[in-house]
């Protein structure tokens, strides 16, 4: 049988598609707020660089983190990501774009206050969960 000219079959059918098929429009992420897991471990650092230093736009990253106060956890998320060269300090400065609310990921809702988890819930557009148990004690028990 004489050997079929696939590229003259698209080049045949592709007006056709375009008129009938329009390309998806890009998701947006300009201004969106991020709810972020796992911060503060080795991986989280750099998600968090990445999520506000991309250029996309993301306008905001809420970062779970396991702390006392909000306080401890800013400066465990500031001191983690700073040994990790992945800390701009203008994420802080005002409207800071980093936010930190503090919980347990073990607890039911995250081990996060009514008033964070309302603001987690009405403000997160993406939900990027990061977050695991890190206990290496755990893990050899467990096997």
């Amino acid at each position: 049988p004489p050997e079929a000219d696939y590229a003259r079959d698209v080049d045949l059918l592709l007006p056709h598609l375009k008129e009938r098929y329009e390309a998806p429009a890009a998701p947006r992420v300009e201004g969106l707020t991020v709810f972020l897991t796992g911060a503060t471990g080795f991986l989280g650092a750099f998600i968090l660089r990445s999520l506000l230093s991309s250029g996309r736009g993301f306008a905001r990253v809420v970062c779970h983190v396991r702390a006392r106060t909000v306080e401890d956890g800013i400066e465990r998320l500031r001191g983690v990501a700073q040994d990790r060269g992945a800390w701009d300090g203008a994420w802080s400065e005002s409207p800071a774009r980093v936010e930190v609310v503090v919980g347990d990921l073990a607890q039911p809702r995250l081990g996060l206050s009514d008033a964070d988890w309302s603001l987690v819930e009405e403000t997160a557009d993406v939900v990027v969960h990061n977050g695991a148990l890190v206990n290496p004690i755990l893990s050899i028990l467990q096997r």
